[in-house]
């Protein structure tokens, strides 16, 4: 059988998908994060070219101080990429 291409069905060119992790998904554990890969597939299949992903990680194992400081460095991202948007 052919593979049948995705045929666009929205009009968006970017998804940007913001996020926390409780866990740590980095290093070791990348391949155990599936909320990244699987919203990336679904925005190739609805025909949306661009994907980006910004996220907290940690927010249920670090001091709350630190998921403080981690969401305020994810602001500060957040306004860099909407410069680019």
């Amino acid at each position: 059988e052919k593979a049948i291409p995705a045929v666009p069905v929205l009009k968006a060119s970017r998804l940007l998908y913001l996020t926390t992790r409780g866990g740590i998904y980095t290093k070791a554990a990348a391949s155990l994060e599936l909320g990244e890969k699987e919203l990336k597939a679904l925005s190739q299949f609805f025909g949306i070219p661009g994907f980006d992903c910004l996220f907290v990680e940690g927010t249920d194992l670090l001091p709350k101080e630190e998921v403080a400081a981690r969401m305020d460095q994810a602001k500060s991202m957040a306004a860099q990429l909407a410069k680019a948007w």
